[in-house]
């Protein structure tokens, strides 16, 4: 079973954003699940893909503008968050996607979709496998004030038991 937790913070730095990410993990382990993450220890795969050694418990964890997504689960996962926007080059990137299409939208779709099934992988995005078909769980499209933004799960159990705003 996998839970995603979004916080929305006031800042779209990303170094500040990263700190703040770990720090929603750790609380959301507190809180969610009792776990002091200080007791637990924290190694990285060949790709950088950070886990808990010895440890039931997978996370994965995505930010981009002022939003960050972190999801929890018994099994593998990934997750992805972007922010639609209007992109450059769009032709150049949704031919290395090989999509057709000239819509950010679609374009900013597909990479995140993406995004989210490498990182469960554990690879991060591999520039070679972009026109491999991968399978999520869910996509879902988030409304902000003035934003839109696309939030990609991908987990092996294909349910998510909850999606809230921490």
């Amino acid at each position: 079973m996998s839970k995603v937790f979004l916080r929305k913070i006031a800042t779209s730095n990303n170094k500040i954003l990263s700190i703040k990410a770990k720090e929603l993990l750790k609380e959301v382990l507190k809180e969610e699940y009792l776990i002091d993450i200080d007791s637990l220890s924290m190694v990285y795969n060949e790709y950088n893909k950070p886990y808990f050694k010895n440890c039931p418990i997978y996370f994965n964890i995505s930010h981009c503008e002022n939003m960050i997504a972190l999801i929890i689960s018994n099994k593998e996962v990934g997750i992805d968050i972007e922010k639609i926007r209007e992109i450059k080059n769009k032709e150049i990137i949704a031919k290395k996607l090989n999509i057709k299409t000239s819509s950010s939208y679609k374009i900013i779709k597909r990479f995140s979709k993406m995004e989210a099934y490498f990182k469960k992988i554990g690879t991060g995005i591999i520039y070679s496998s972009l026109n491999k078909k991968v399978k999520i769980t869910k996509q879902i499209k988030m409304l902000d004030q003035n934003s839109i933004y696309i939030l990609s799960l991908a987990c092996d159990d294909n349910n998510i038991e909850s999606i809230k705003f921490y």
